[in-house]
């Protein structure tokens, strides 16, 4: 029976794992206040996998609260991942939960952690298009920033929804339509069991312009067309498609967004490149270009180099490449590159260290004949301090405090 005590034989238990540990003990408190007897804890560490090399969460032990709403783990490892162990706890009288997280110190050390279940309430109402229609592929969630809980919504037919089981506090809601029309709003459960009525409007995505983009690619002459030719069509900064133009130099990207477009064009039998053209795709109408290869060339060559504290080195093996152009070399045992017979204009070229994982990037102008220079910096990361007064409530100074600087989700640095 719950409650009752179970074990009537005395067990030798022999730990053969070496991982150094204490002791975590405390209460478990309800919504009211009150110690909540025979609650569930279950306690949840963090170990290495050998094979991945990542920190998993796990649980690893559970225990019940006595009468006096009192928990107590004997064993609570400090893990080689160095996160911190989590408690959770449950009413399984009503599904209340709680948690609370925290970190063995000191080898042997007894932690005081206690867990207050939290009060939980209810959001509802209707959420509809600024029109007064019901928005199709309807989501919604509401979510607690400061327990880090979400939970979605129940929706009908006629855009109604609820979400239970949101612990007190503020709460963040969020509507998304199928057409990627939204709504945020923030409500307040004021305390446990409360029902907030709150209802969205989602304004109307309003449809994006389009106009339709063809036209014929020149040699220099002006007159003479190209015949297969690259052309790659950039609107509003975002890749649109690449088309390879017909025996009459023509090329058709059909109906595509309007807007700023740029237009580059080489020609695959030759490689001479089209000048960049810019052009307005107005809407609803059929717009015509005309794209005239040009054949001005330069060069760019410079250095890839590490800024560190001591200086600069040079970084062997990087990937050099001009931006949005079938040009790209790697850099030589001194850093050093050279892009030959780019095309002529202004160019953003890029090196990137593979070994690091990082990218770094520069703007250079390209004159027909020409050699541009242009070198390359990684800047080395810096170590900086961290100094300041713990001090309690009242303003006092706090002596033989820890304090630790977490790194990611590792504790890194610690301090007295």
């Amino acid at each position: 029976m719950l409650g009752e005590a179970a074990a009537t034989v005395t067990r030798n238990v022999v730990i053969t794992v070496t991982t150094p540990g204490g002791i975590v003990e405390g209460k478990v408190i309800g919504p009211d206040g009150q110690p909540l007897a025979f609650a569930e804890v279950t306690l949840k560490e963090s170990d290495l996998d050998v094979l991945t090399g990542d920190c998993e969460q796990h649980t690893t032990a559970g225990v019940r609260t006595d009468a006096g709403g009192n928990f107590l783990f004997d064993y609570v490892r400090q893990t080689e991942c160095g996160a911190p162990f989590v408690l959770t706890a449950r009413d399984p009288s009503s599904e209340k939960r709680g948690m609370a997280a925290g970190r063995i110190r000191f080898v042997g050390s007894r932690v005081k952690l206690d867990i207050v279940l939290l009060g939980r309430g209810k959001v509802m109402g209707r959420a509809l298009y600024d029109d007064g229609t019901v928005p199709q592929g309807l989501s919604i969630v509401g979510y607690s920033a400061v327990f880090k809980e979400g939970r979605s919504a129940r929706i009908d037919a006629n855009g109604n929804y609820d979400i239970g089981d949101l612990p007190v506090g503020t709460i963040s809601l969020s509507a998304t339509a199928g057409d990627g029309s939204f709504a945020l709003a923030t409500v307040a459960i004021p305390s446990s069991g409360q029902t907030v009525t709150r209802d969205l409007v989602l304004l109307r995505r309003p449809e994006a312009a389009t106009g339709t983009l063809r036209g014929t690619v020149f040699e220099t002459d002006g007159t003479t067309p190209v015949v297969q030719a690259f052309v790659a069509l950039y609107v509003n900064n975002q890749f649109i498609a690449v088309r390879r133009s017909d025996f009459d130099g023509r090329f058709d990207f059909g109906v595509v967004p309007a807007g700023v477009a740029e237009i580059e064009a080489f020609s695959a039998e030759t490689g001479r490149a089209g000048a960049r053209i810019f052009v307005d795709i107005e809407a609803d109408r059929v717009n015509d270009v005309r794209v005239l290869l040009v054949d001005e060339r330069g060069v760019v060559e410079g250095h890839v180099y590490r800024r560190t504290l001591t200086g600069v080195v040079p970084v062997v093996g990087a990937v050099v490449y001009a931006f949005q152009t079938p040009f790209h070399t790697v850099t030589d045992a001194l850093g050093a590159y050279r892009l030959e017979n780019v095309f002529a204009g202004t160019l953003s070229v890029h090196a990137a260290d593979l070994a690091a994982g990082r990218e770094v990037m520069g703007t250079v102008t390209v004159r027909d004949g020409a050699v541009a220079n242009l070198d390359l910096f990684f800047e080395e990361n810096t170590l900086g301090s961290i100094a300041g007064v713990l001090r309690d409530a009242s303003g006092a100074p706090v002596g033989g405090a820890i304090v630790h600087v977490g790194v990611g989700d590792r504790w890194s640095y610690e301090r007295i």
